[in-house]
């Protein structure tokens, strides 16, 4: 399919496999808690089973409420593309203009990270969650926001051939120096 990056498209997100990512951090999360049980119960002693507890009920907690966070609290799930910029209600309410992104990158062939100019970052991702988003993408190492076409029903290479295309169309500074 060809695509007019003089065109607005719209790809809705499914909300199907961040249901079923739920489910596994839940599994995780009651996990951690059995391993506490059964170490407070004084069936299985070990500070490295403590630990495996805690850290699994820590991280199946947080990122069980951020992908529950996902699912229900945030209203317009989709992503659009178009000549004004990029709007994905999972990194911004408002449309992303394209002098914004400062650089793209492609993680695992599977993701696209962009970076955003300081003076965007400063007005528009300054909230709590934004700052523990790019903690947390940091911390995978990434330095920008994560965009990954799994939930459009899309294929990574049509997703990524799309917005260079409109990158390069709309002359995004990102696009100069695109890996």
């Amino acid at each position: 399919m060809r695509y007019d990056p003089s065109i607005q498209y719209k790809f809705k997100i499914t909300r199907g496999r961040r249901k079923v990512t739920f489910i596994c951090y839940l599994i995780v999360f009651f996990c951690g808690i059995f391993i506490l049980y059964m170490e407070f119960k004084g069936l299985h002693e070990g500070a490295s089973k403590t630990f495996i507890g805690v850290m699994a009920i820590l991280i199946g907690g947080l990122h069980g409420s951020a992908t529950l966070y996902h699912l229900y609290k945030i209203r317009r799930l989709f992503f659009e593309l178009g000549p004004e910029g990029i709007l994905d209600a999972r990194i911004c309410s408002s449309v992303i203009p394209w002098s914004a992104m400062k650089r793209f990158s492609i993680v695992q062939k599977t993701t696209i990270v962009v970076e955003f100019t300081e003076q965007f970052e400063r007005s528009h991702l300054n909230s709590a969650h934004h700052r523990i988003m790019k903690l947390g993408n940091r911390v995978l190492g990434a330095k920008g926001r994560l965009i990954n076409p799994g939930d459009f029903e899309m294929d990574f290479e049509t997703f990524d051939k799309l917005v260079r295309d409109y990158a390069r169309a709309h002359n995004s500074p990102a696009a100069r120096d695109w890996d």
